[in-house]
């Protein structure tokens, strides 16, 4: 028996153990794990003290009522904190993880409001113990969760009132309910206003990180984006043996256009090119501007022949707008090879096949073929 018992605490610290893996601290979902594990070790502290403070008041008052079902309530939330403590890095991990917290500080709250009822009610010093879940909560809860709460800490707090008989504690009840009342309408409009600053936040860096990953003139990725977003879907496309094609787009005769029209017509032509390339391709392709007038688009499930009619319907609806300046442009398009790994390997080959579109005149598509080496070329 004692070795199956220390069998089954092994296995408890042990899947207890596995469990604590966290998101990367630099995601929103580390981050937020991260917060969340720290409110689980100041509820763990709040209730370790609050149970303290309970036993030594029980021990300066045994000549009072009730204090073996006090005892009872103490050893009960004692096993709920050290069950809490093992579970924690599980909790924390968990996509409902809010749902647990808030319900521990519910039961804190019960736990406190059993002892005082036990105790003569809300006039009865354990009561002001209510307020510690109250500030718990105006810490880092959402102002949902924190309503949730107090609703449930007000109604037993008021029930206790209401049945408290003894007159010397009746003014004690009312002033322990109107300071628990205040306490918690001081939690709500912190919460408000921390819910408010994490929305802010949020959002700015939201924003920050579309500047660091967009190209402002295009509205395509960036040069460092699109590489991480080539070098990743190459890896997926060999994982799943799925197709991935990448189509390179050159202005044609762009230094002239900026020569006779200026740059800002130059830039106006860019950033058309970069909104067509946005808008003609589907949510699955990537456009990016990996450098000076060259922009690229990443299609991942496509054939290189599906590759070449995206290219050319690009191609044509280019030429076909004249604002500010009539241009056209060069494409070159290259298939992913199977098990190919390096991201240079295939935006070289895709810009082999944009420099055989040159040779031939602009104004086309090249296609590499496979195997690498031959290439096939439409105006």
């Amino acid at each position: 028996m004692r070795r199956a018992g220390k069998s089954a605490w092994r296995l408890l610290f042990q899947r207890a153990r596995e469990s604590e893996h966290y998101a990367d601290s630099g995601t929103e979902a580390g981050r937020e794990q991260r917060f969340w594990l720290a409110m689980l070790y100041g509820a763990m502290a709040g209730y370790l003290t609050t149970l303290t403070v309970v036993y030594v008041y029980t021990r300066l008052t045994l000549d009072e009522s009730n204090r073996g079902w006090i005892n009872v309530v103490l050893v009960a939330a004692l096993l709920f904190t050290i069950g809490f403590y093992l579970l924690r890095h599980r909790i924390v991990t968990m996509r409902h993880r809010l749902t647990y917290l808030v319900t521990a500080d519910i039961l804190a709250a019960l736990f406190i409001l059993s002892i005082s009822g036990l105790d003569g009610g809300m006039g009865s010093p354990m009561a002001c113990l209510l307020m510690l879940p109250v500030v718990y909560l105006a810490i880092g809860y959402p102002r949902p969760a924190v309503l949730t709460c107090g609703v449930v800490i007000i109604g037993g707090a008021a029930a206790l009132t209401l049945v408290t008989r003894d007159s010397s504690s009746v003014l004690t009840a009312m002033f322990n309910m109107i300071a628990l009342s205040l306490g918690l309408l001081l939690a709500v409009i912190g919460a408000t206003a921390r819910d408010w600053e994490r929305n802010e936040i949020r959002s700015l860096r939201e924003r920050l990180e579309v500047l660091a990953t967009t190209d402002e003139l295009t509205g395509c990725l960036n040069q460092r984006a699109f590489t991480d977003a080539l070098e990743r879907e190459i890896d997926r496309a060999n994982q799943q043996g799925s197709p991935l094609a990448l189509l390179v787009i050159d202005i044609d005769h762009f230094k002239q256009i900026n020569d006779h029209h200026g740059h800002v017509d130059g830039d106006a032509v860019l950033h058309r090119l970069g909104a067509l390339l946005m808008q003609m391709t589907d949510v699955h392709s990537i456009a990016g501007r990996p450098g000076g007038d060259e922009l690229a688009v990443l299609a991942p499930g496509i054939e290189a022949g599906d590759a070449s009619a995206l290219a050319e319907r690009i191609r044509l609806a280019f030429r076909a707008v004249a604002e500010p300046v009539q241009s056209t442009v060069s494409i070159g398009v290259g298939a992913l090879l199977a098990g190919e790994e390096r991201a240079s390997t295939l935006f070289r080959r895709a810009d082999n096949a944009l420099y055989l579109a040159k040779e031939q005149g602009r104004d086309r598509v090249a296609v590499a073929a496979l195997p690498e080496g031959e290439l096939a070329c439409q105006a």
